[in-house]
């Protein structure tokens, strides 16, 4: 089954490059996340050693229990910060792969269950008031890293880990407190069973509000990934203002095709064939980008898109895909700014001694087919019809008038010209078109 961009078929070379192309971007953004998660791992292990040391320590009285968690502190922040090096480590060096991250992630747990277990046995804890323990928060922050790849199975996994974990505390902890410790403690009820039971939900429910959370952002990444690379794929065979609008409607119609008004520009160099035989590859090339680069420029200022290029003879459309009243008008502003830039080129080139470039401009305006034509190896969007056809008949007309530009009487009428009181169009009377069966009203501009 052929598989299709905005409604237009594609081949299985170009749907393999857009896979690809979105697991490199895929790739790129869990780079982009492990390194984040890598410095943070190294701000957390400095984190930990620092408020024990610096923060708890000195408020603690000498025969404290907490003191006992000195070295497993300094054992689990050493580990966070090594897996944090670690982390920078592999991404910078491009040894990075994505099966790591769920060793990292494993790591990460494994580190802080660790924790929990000294803090429970040293301090003589019970399961119950496992709550009260610093260390349990640090959940959160393992499930919110975890957040940060965008990875909803990586999300699940975590949180089944953590959630096990503290399960599991309570085959480790002390004995139960009794009614008359909690009674003692002044604690009634605060640490009964449906309470904990109720926080170990409120961990399972952060959990799976991240893990919801990444399903939509990994959606909506996957989303912007393949609409970057159909824009992207869609630019090879249409020029760029028209394949950002197909992003957003009216795909369909591209491949149907439609009758409309439009305005076809065709310029072309006087001579290239001779002055392409004196220049080298490297020149011919250069002079090649820069025309077109001219070209280009002025016909986008305008509003309109270049069609196509065939050696050094330009094709433009002014009112593709939407016509509107400005199409002549926009063709022939672009038409005298077209030639203005290459007199200021040829100033340029005077300076350098180059030879200077002549062009021959032919504008009609009228109905064309526009639309996409091709087969599922190559698309192109393209107009079609008696005006294009005029419009190329005319730019060769200018060499047999001595012009650099000739437009239809069509063109100045749309344009608002009164061709009867302006003086820089010279009349150059009825034309015959090759191919066509009347004759048609040109003027030319010197």
């Amino acid at each position: 089954m052929t598989e299709k961009l905005y409604g237009l078929p594609l081949c299985h070379d170009i749907v393999a490059g857009m896979n690809t192309h979105a697991k490199n971007l895929l790739l790129e953004a869990e780079l982009g996340a492990e390194r984040s998660i890598g410095y943070v791992r190294c701000a957390v292990g400095l984190s930990i050693s620092f408020f024990f040391f610096i923060v708890v320590v000195p408020t603690l009285e000498q025969d404290n229990p907490a003191l006992n968690l000195a070295p497993y502190f300094v054992f689990v922040s050493a580990g966070y910060f090594a897996i944090g090096c670690v982390t920078l480590y592999v991404v910078r060096s491009n040894s990075f792969r994505t099966w790591m991250t769920w060793l990292f992630t494993t790591m990460d747990i494994v580190f802080w269950w660790s924790l929990l277990v000294a803090t429970v046995k040293i301090i003589d804890l019970p399961w119950s008031q496992i709550i009260i323990v610093p260390p349990v928060l640090l959940a959160f922050a393992i499930l919110a890293l975890v957040a940060l790849r965008n990875n909803p199975k990586l999300q699940v996994f975590a949180l089944i880990f953590v959630v096990m974990a503290l399960i599991s505390l309570y085959f480790l902890a002390a004995d139960p407190i009794t009614p008359q410790m909690d009674n003692a403690l002044g604690t009634v009820g605060f640490f009964d069973t449906p309470l904990n039971i109720v926080r170990l939900l409120m961990v399972a429910l952060t959990g799976g509000i991240l893990f919801f959370l990444a399903v939509r952002t990994r959606a909506l990444l996957n989303r912007a990934i393949e609409e970057t690379t159909r824009r992207t794929k869609l630019a090879q065979f249409l020029p760029a203002q028209l394949a950002e609008q197909l992003s957003t409607a009216e795909q369909a119609e591209l491949l149907k095709g439609k009758l409309q008004s439009a305005a076809v520009l065709f310029v072309d160099v006087r001579g290239f064939t001779a002055m392409s035989e004196g220049l080298a590859p490297g020149s011919l090339g250069e002079f090649l980008s820069t025309y077109r680069k001219i070209v280009t420029a002025q016909v986008h200022g305008h509003n309109g898109i270049i069609d196509k290029f065939i050696g050094d003879s330009v094709m433009a459309v002014f009112g593709a895909p939407d016509a509107s009243a400005d199409d002549a008008h926009n063709a022939l502003k672009c038409s005298i700014a077209i030639l203005e830039s290459i007199d200021s080129w040829n100033a340029k080139r005077g300076r350098m001694s180059l030879k200077k470039v002549k062009v021959g401009i032919g504008i009609h305006a009228g109905e064309v087919f526009s639309g996409a034509v091709g087969d599922e190896s190559r698309l192109e969007f393209t107009v079609l019809g008696d005006t294009v056809n005029v419009a190329a008949r005319l730019e060769q007309a200018t060499k047999e008038f001595g012009c650099r530009l000739v437009v239809s009487e069509v063109v100045l009428e749309k344009s608002g010209f009164d061709v009867d009181r302006e003086e820089a169009w010279k009349p150059l009377g009825n034309y015959e078109v090759r191919g066509r069966a009347e004759k048609l009203a040109i003027f030319g501009c010197p």
